[in-house]
């Protein structure tokens, strides 16, 4: 009977131990496959987001904008705060004239990046596109690109777009000085030249219209970054940002495909192109 009792004692002894140590250390273990569970999935979120952002980018540089803009969608699902994400998404929808799209991705660029430029930047080219008439906006385009050149001053883009707006506006002594600060920064900035030289044929001083007319001529060329209307701007190390949109082009194409500086017609082009010019900024 004695020994009956003790091996009941032992077993229970037993028993509590083994109790014991199963609560001293199941919850770090459970815990230990949880937490590795996690980095599991979370490491597949991060990768199923870069797969989606690359392919993405291969279809934005391929030219297929409408499948980059899903691909880029679908990211941003998994990281909604992605800034090169909601940069190129609004991109891509402004590329396919979906302008209320392009907004909202450009407007959450600003509220996720508001020290950031580039979300600024792309809303004042939506504003100041005269092309449609749902978001053109003066008074926001001013306001983006000044925000966008207070965040970053080694921007000439901004800069260009205001002269742009003042010229819009009539005022072309503040669009000299926005033109002037331009090329101050680039010294080969097409569209400066160009519209510093219309500034100049407005106020009947044909000789210094011909020389600014001629120094644009000889800026363009396919090394020669374009700071359209479209454009985030140039730094200071002459090279874009960003490539121009082929969206909005109304004003920047006046700019373009100039004579060559040595064309015996480039008075006459020059003045055709001036005219032309006058007759857009005087029709808005």
């Amino acid at each position: 009977m004695k020994r009956t009792v003790i091996a009941i004692a032992v077993v229970f002894l037993l028993l509590f131990v083994a109790i014991t140590v199963f609560k001293g250390r199941s919850p770090r273990h459970v815990h230990q496959d949880e937490a590795d569970t996690v980095d599991m999935a979370g490491r597949e979120l991060i990768q199923q987001f870069w797969r989606l952002y690359r392919s993405a980018t291969q279809h934005r540089t391929g030219d297929n904008t409408r499948q980059a803009a899903v691909e880029y969608r679908q990211a941003l699902d998994l990281n909604p705060e992605h800034e090169d994400a909601l940069y190129y998404l609004g991109s891509m929808h402004f590329e396919l004239g979906e302008f209320r799209e392009a907004e909202q991705a450009w407007l959450r660029l600003t509220r996720v990046a508001p020290t950031g430029s580039r979300g600024f930047s792309r809303l004042g080219s939506l504003y100041f596109c005269f092309e449609q008439d749902q978001y053109f906006d003066l008074t926001q385009a001013q306001r983006s690109f000044e925000r966008a050149l207070a965040i970053n001053s080694e921007e000439t883009g901004p800069l260009l777009h205001l002269g742009q707006i003042a010229l819009v506006r009539g005022d072309n002594d503040q669009a000299a000085e926005y033109l002037d600060a331009v090329t101050a920064t680039n010294f080969r900035s097409v569209p400066a030249y160009f519209f510093k030289g219309y500034i100049a044929w407005h106020a009947g001083d044909a000789a210094a219209a011909e020389e600014l007319f001629r120094q644009a001529a000889q800026h363009q060329g396919p090394a020669q970054p374009v700071e359209g209307v479209l454009s985030e701007g140039d730094t200071r190390s002459g090279k874009a940002i960003l490539a121009e949109s082929g969206q909005c082009r109304a004003f920047q194409s006046h700019a373009e495909n100039l004579p060559s500086p040595e064309d015996p017609n480039l008075r006459r082009v020059m003045n055709e192109r001036y005219r032309m010019l006058d007759t857009f900024l005087r029709g808005h």
